[in-house]
């Protein structure tokens, strides 16, 4: 059977990376979301930081700017991107949306991307950018409504490439 007759097929080798911050309240959350998608046929699903080799001997600095420029690279690759806000999020999550919508080829990202957000999570500095990268967005009330409409992001979108 083709791919075009079977989405379960095109689940298995669209690539989705998930972004957010790993703080230790977080990150059962991103990796529960991770495993939701695999279970659900999305096996080539993984969390950013479980991608990029982080060398220790690199100065903060240097380590910092490593890091970042190995994320743009990461979701240039990808087929999906996937943002998860928290509402004691430190700020790299935001950092890396950024450097996605600045970056040029966002056009090409932007039906792939998602941004989901804790419904508590302040948005203020969030609501311009997303507003201008026209990007699609929800709020969230539990990791049940989070993993649901991620999932249903990614299937609604499974043909588009």
């Amino acid at each position: 059977m083709s791919t075009f007759f079977n989405p379960l097929a095109l689940f298995k080798v669209r690539k989705v990376i998930v972004f957010g911050s790993y703080h230790p309240n977080n990150k059962p959350t991103l990796d529960y979301l991770v495993n939701y998608l695999k279970e659900r046929g999305f096996q080539n699903t993984k969390l950013a930081i479980d991608i990029i080799n982080v060398h220790n001997s690199k100065k903060t600095a240097e380590l910092e700017a490593y890091i970042l420029s190995e994320i743009e690279k990461l979701m240039q690759e990808v087929d999906y991107n996937i943002f998860v806000f928290f509402p004691s999020e430190n700020n790299s999550t935001l950092i890396e949306l950024t450097s996605l919508i600045k970056s040029p080829a966002f056009e090409m990202k932007r039906e792939k991307t998602l941004v989901c957000l804790e419904r508590n999570y302040n948005v203020s500095m969030l609501t311009g950018l997303i507003q201008k990268g026209k990007i699609y967005t929800f709020f969230y009330d539990n990791i049940i409504e989070l993993c649901q409409r991620a999932f249903i992001f990614l299937k609604q979108n499974i043909y588009t490439l």
